[in-house]
């Protein structure tokens, strides 16, 4: 019966944790605690990635490397929600995300040390693939 009970209060803890975190209060705040806004990253400007980030065999080598590093343990398969938030149908700033992906953000670990500036970019290109995409 305890038992029963820590567990029940863990995953309430959870529940809450994830609610206040990922989800935004309002259009003006970010999806994502410590993330910009949509709004703030446009004003920050950025640099032009060095691959196409429409280009399908781009966006195909990025899929492979999201399954890889990506849909083990914190965003589901196809961008769907996970333990992470859920990428798919949501819009984000490139070099946002790059730089999220990169040196990672809250609990997601930066990924710069496994993967080299070209295929954090083509992860980058897969996940804004994702941004048209209906459950």
């Amino acid at each position: 019966m305890r038992r029963q009970q820590r567990w029940i209060g863990r995953a309430i803890l959870v529940g809450l944790t994830m609610l206040f975190t990922l989800v935004p209060f309002s259009r003006d705040e970010p999806a994502i605690i410590g993330w910009p806004t949509l709004a703030e990253a446009q004003q920050a400007g950025g640099n032009a990635p060095p691959v196409d980030l429409k280009d399908p065999a781009v966006i195909q080598e990025g899929a492979a490397l999201y399954s890889g590093n990506c849909t083990f343990y914190c965003h589901g398969k196809e961008g769907r929600v996970g333990r992470g938030p859920k990428l798919r149908g949501r819009e984000f700033d490139k070099d946002v995300l790059f730089n999220v992906l990169a040196d990672g953000r809250g609990m997601m670990p930066g990924f710069k040390t496994r993967l080299n500036d070209e295929q954090i970019w083509k992860l980058v290109a897969y996940i804004f693939s994702l941004s048209d995409a209906k459950d």
